[in-house]
């Protein structure tokens, strides 16, 4: 490398790689023969498995997508959860849910003036 001044300090990269391209010897076929194996092994471990795209492979890729069994579990015990609070409801549950689901709800004592709200109209 040649000496530089003080404003030159960004040529110091390209000068080395202008000694080190001046001075090349070849490699050994033994040398080039063990960098290319060692180089397909490590592509051989970033290669993808081929995915199988059958009725039975799709469908096992959408359950593991979905969350399987642990997702499966879940929704099988708040189905059980639910048909044992609404077969056989706890005693306390009877007062929360003693409005529920009746057609004969009125807004009488909601409301006190909801008639002569339409009345104005």
């Amino acid at each position: 490398m040649k000496p530089r001044g003080a404003g030159h300090e960004e040529d110091i990269l390209g000068d080395a790689f202008n000694a080190a391209q001046q001075d090349v010897r070849p490699l050994s076929a033994d040398l080039e023969a063990r960098i290319l194996m060692q180089a397909s092994q490590v592509q051989a471990g970033f290669a993808r498995e081929r995915q199988a795209n059958g009725l039975f492979a799709r469908l096992q890729r959408a359950w593991g997508e979905l969350g399987g069994w642990p997702v499966a579990a879940g929704l099988a015990t708040a189905t059980v959860a639910g048909l044992w609070l609404g077969v056989s409801s706890p005693p306390a549950l009877d007062a929360v849910w003693s409005g529920v689901g009746l057609t004969s709800a009125s807004l009488d004592g909601d409301f006190p003036d909801y008639e002569a709200f339409f009345e104005e109209i």
